[in-house]
């Protein structure tokens, strides 16, 4: 049985094929600000067929990194040199401006 969408925490919608892909390569800190500030700190988005909860919030962050760790699942390719790259790169170049 399908969950309700209510269930999850709210997020762009994105298109039927791609989710969220195109946005976020497009301008990817531009669409995290806007993630924020219209959704909130746990966001909802699909990239692809991928769903994936965003938490933007330091609090949020550092209990599922650090001290709740073990009780949740990080997806391999958030774990990837590839995408720990890209995203330091662009805090750098966000922070520079």
């Amino acid at each position: 049985m399908k969950k309700p969408e209510s269930s999850r925490p709210p997020g762009p919608k994105g298109s039927p094929i791609m989710g969220v892909m195109r946005e976020f390569n497009r301008d990817s800190l531009g669409f995290i600000d806007r993630c924020v500030r219209d959704h909130g700190d746990v966001v909802w988005m699909r990239f692809l067929y991928v769903p994936a909860i965003f938490l933007y919030h330091p609090n949020d962050i550092e209990y599922v990194l650090s001290t709740n760790s073990k009780n949740f699942i990080k997806s391999m390719s958030l774990r990837s040199n590839f995408f720990q790259r890209r995203v330091q790169l662009k805090v750098r170049v966000k922070h520079t401006k």
